[in-house]
């Protein structure tokens, strides 16, 4: 799930003046593993709505270093894989939702006592000449899941911070708020629809601490920072932003793949 929303802080709808190529910059670990994992790229935009992101360090399998994201029309998505030569449609909320379907049977999951609390920072910044306003989303939920005759019950809450240019010279729009993505759970949609809706403008830095605290009160701590580290324009050819010709058409999870990971989480 993580990757799909790193991969949809990125991709953004957009209104170019200008050929832009932006670079990223992240990382991620945990207080039971402090080893950090780092996830570098950029992000290219030619109006009126193509973009291309690469992977320059990444150690998840799903986004390596050999993997690209383009598209000309910010409907049809594609992930490339450069060294393989292949490439599948990427469509995120079909994804969720075949997922969600797949569980349906064996899985039930209930999110109970949501709250998205919105506030100012006091840290406001300058980032790459940008002035960015400092938002704060804290966010809590009880999560329920029963799989089969097991049930599990854990408290989640999450702090994520905003550094957001406003005053950017492109329109920009977080992909989830002009998508209005769906993951196929309600009481999840309606959460994330609410975190969203509140973040207006161009993220140029993030930072967010989540903690899961499980029935037993142990509690575990995943924290996350992804920034812009350069933006520049540029003249980019069309050509960029085609899928070669050589590269063959995959599924990126076929059908019965997907049916088989969950038999061997859930069981039959």
């Amino acid at each position: 799930m993580k990757w799909l929303c790193f991969i949809a802080i990125l991709i953004l709808p957009f209104i170019l003046f200008s050929d832009l190529l932006y670079e990223f910059s992240g990382r991620s670990w945990t207080d039971e593993n402090k080893k950090e994992i780092p996830i570098e790229g950029a992000v290219y935009l030619k109006s009126p709505t193509f973009f291309r992101v690469e992977f320059k360090k990444s150690e998840n399998p799903m986004l390596s270093e050999d993997s690209v994201i383009l598209s000309k029309d910010l409907k049809s998505v594609y992930l490339l894989n450069t060294k393989d030569k292949t490439y599948a449609e990427l469509d995120f909320e079909k994804l969720m939702q075949s997922m969600a379907n797949i569980t349906g049977s064996l899985l039930n999951l209930q999110i109970e006592n949501p709250k998205v609390e919105v506030r100012a920072g006091n840290e406001d910044k300058n980032i790459l000449g940008f002035p960015c306003k400092h938002i704060i989303v804290e966010t809590s939920y009880d999560m329920k899941m029963k799989v089969l005759f097991i049930k599990n019950k854990q408290k989640i809450h999450y702090i994520s911070q905003y550094w957001i240019a406003k005053d950017f010279p492109l329109i920009l729009k977080d992909y989830y708020q002009e998508k209005s993505f769906k993951t196929g759970i309600p009481d999840l949609d309606k959460l994330i629809e609410q975190e969203t809706s509140a973040v207006k403008g161009m993220v140029l830095k993030l930072k967010k601490v989540t903690e899961t605290k499980n029935e037993k009160g142990e509690i575990s701590k995943v924290y996350e920072e992804t920034e812009i580290i350069k933006i520049e324009e540029k003249d980019l050819p069309s050509s960029y932003f085609e899928i070669p010709k050589d590269y063959k058409k995959i599924e990126l999870f076929p059908q019965e793949e997907k049916e088989d990971k969950m038999k061997s989480i859930f069981g039959n």
